[in-house]
């Protein structure tokens, strides 16, 4: 069974445009990401889901430049966007990824897909039924059969949007599976997606405080321990809105 992680990314987010690109140390957010992501050695192939927009260009020369595969599809069908890699690149079994979240933990990924193998189940993630984890953290593990099986099911434009919305609110049609944060990394009370100003001016505090520069496979424990002993930066954006599901 083939497992690709596959990272939806873009420039053009409403409320911090090109965040993907913004720079962490000497390398963009993205890059970070991708080096991060493929320390996970339970992923078979990583790769780039982004948009045929124009101003997506950067990010398609990025992949190419350090070696990563990437893919181009529809900016607001992302439900179509991510079954389109997968198809593409032949992958049976889906780790989905967010492009807004470059301190990802690659053992979380590890764990995710361990645990999805497991079970007998059709989709499994870490903030389902409830999230456990700090914000920037999520992983989503299901077979591209049951995308394609939901793909088919659903024309909702917020189902389109979010890929899987359509599969985790229907439990009477798919077996749904998840897993919770280990005590230590219990903090959904924590913030460490790229998504505002606010965000990145945290996150970017985060990063030099642990020394990612120096380390970029620092551990999820090594962001919540500094955080934690560092109650300022959390306030710095903890008062930022987490958009609602139909907001796109």
């Amino acid at each position: 069974m083939k497992v690709a992680g596959i990272i939806e990314a873009r420039m053009g987010s409403s409320r911090l445009p090109g965040k993907v690109m913004l720079p962490f140390g000497e390398e963009p957010a993205l890059g970070l990401l991708l080096k991060r992501v493929s320390c996970a050695d339970k992923l078979d192939e990583v790769i780039v889901a982004t948009t045929e927009e124009k101003g997506d260009l950067p990010i398609i020369r990025f992949c190419e430049k350090i070696g990563v595969k990437s893919f181009r599809g529809s900016e607001n069908d992302v439900m179509k966007r991510v079954l389109d890699t997968a198809r593409h690149f032949e992958a049976d079994l889906i780790c989905e990824l967010m492009g807004d979240s470059p301190f990802l933990d690659p053992n979380e990924i590890n764990r995710a897909i361990t645990e999805y193998q497991a079970r007998d189940c059709d989709y499994l993630s870490n903030f389902w039924p409830e999230n456990t984890y700090p914000l920037g953290f999520a992983v989503q593990v299901y077979r591209t059969e049951v995308l394609s099986r939901a793909e088919k099911m659903t024309q909702d434009p917020v189902d389109r949007s979010h890929v899987t919305t359509f599969i985790y609110q229907n439990p009477d049609l798919f077996v749904l599976e998840g897993i919770k944060a280990p005590s230590e990394c219990h903090a959904p009370d924590l913030r460490m997606a790229l998504d505002q100003s606010e965000d990145y001016e945290a996150m970017q505090e985060v990063f030099e405080g642990i020394k990612g520069s120096e380390n970029p496979f620092f551990s999820m424990k090594d962001c919540i321990r500094f955080l934690r002993n560092n109650p300022r930066v959390i306030k710095i954006n903890q008062n930022v809105r987490v958009k609602k599901i139909e907001e796109g």
